[in-house]
């Protein structure tokens, strides 16, 4: 393990959870969930993790996080299977633009069509980004 390295061995969600936020202290987070961490009896999945969390215990932990840090991230929904031999091409916009302290966010629209024009992922991501120096940031 290198220098800021986090190891977490056996660890109760008490304890994960405060080291989590000590690890974090307060900076900006890009949380990524595989919904295959829960519960397999509340949300079954493809591959589900035995002894997985509980909804309600996955809410406390992301809502604990976000009273200490700026969260960002990805909203993203599959309308349909993509096939082997599939031609996809992305559409991308920008939708809004929020200016924070030392930068903004960002949030990027996207849609995924098939070779037919029809739409088989859709989503938006939100960026954090920095501020230049000696910039305002635009609204």
């Amino acid at each position: 393990m290198g220098v800021g390295d986090l190891a977490i061995a056996g660890a109760s969600a008490v304890e994960t959870l405060v080291a989590v936020k000590n690890a974090l202290a307060g900076a900006p987070v890009y949380v990524h969930l595989d919904l295959d961490v829960l519960d397999p009896r509340t949300f079954p999945a493809q591959f589900p993790a035995q002894g997985g969390l509980a909804p309600d215990k996955l809410y406390d932990l992301l809502e604990a996080v976000a009273e200490d840090s700026e969260l960002v991230g990805l909203d993203w929904q599959i309308a349909r299977e993509l096939r082997v031999g599939d031609t996809v091409h992305s559409r991308s916009r920008i939708v809004s633009k929020r200016p924070m302290r030392d930068g903004g966010l960002v949030v990027d629209e996207r849609t995924v069509v098939d070779q037919r024009g029809e739409i088989v992922q859709q989503g938006k991501f939100t960026f954090l980004v920095a501020k230049r120096k000696g910039k305002e940031v635009p609204a």
